[in-house]
């Protein structure tokens, strides 16, 4: 991370479940490696962090349900010694959880200045982000916007293979 940093590297990607594959016991490290580095640094860092994966053995630690983004949450700030995210990311898409519940929670952390942007990772561009997007125009608050890349590299709005999707609070543009 020195030599990334030297080189001008800014942007730091991590989740609480890294290192994958390990015991329970283990997860959480990485961001205990990059808190302990980032020390002196944070303010020359985007520092982004993703949840989902499970953290223990409970019905609650893992998912997108309110009680677990909060509990990951903050378990992450601490793990990496920081009092806000730039980026917070669910890693994987819950099925099981509603979508309002988990977008409510992610919206109660922004209000609450413990993350400054939201975001999704591995998730389906076809059908499932249709959903979100009538849904979050009625709430007012955000905007969903996504294209696709197709392997020529050009901009398509469908693709199921890729996704970009870009999330952010329309109260806070100007314009």
């Amino acid at each position: 991370m020195d030599k990334a940093f030297d080189y001008g590297v800014t942007f730091f990607d991590t989740a609480d479940a890294y290192p994958i594959g390990g015991a329970l016991e283990s997860m959480g490290r990485t961001e205990e490696y990059i808190g302990n580095w980032l020390k002196g640094r944070r303010e020359q860092i985007v520092l982004a962090s993703k949840f989902f994966l499970p953290m223990g053995t409970g019905p609650n630690d893992r998912g997108g349900s309110r009680k677990h983004i909060f509990q990951a949450a903050h378990a992450s700030l601490r793990r990496l010694q920081t009092d806000y995210l730039d980026l917070y990311q669910m890693h994987f898409p819950d099925f099981e959880t509603p979508l309002d519940e988990t977008l409510g929670a992610l919206d109660d952390l922004v209000h609450s200045g413990k993350v400054r942007y939201i975001g999704c990772s591995n998730y389906p561009c076809a059908g499932y982000l249709v959903y979100p997007f009538h849904k979050m125009r009625r709430r007012g608050r955000y905007q969903i916007l996504y294209r696709s890349i197709s392997t020529s590299g050009r901009w398509r709005y469908s693709c199921s293979r890729c996704c970009i999707l870009l999330c952010f609070r329309t109260d806070t543009l100007s314009s």
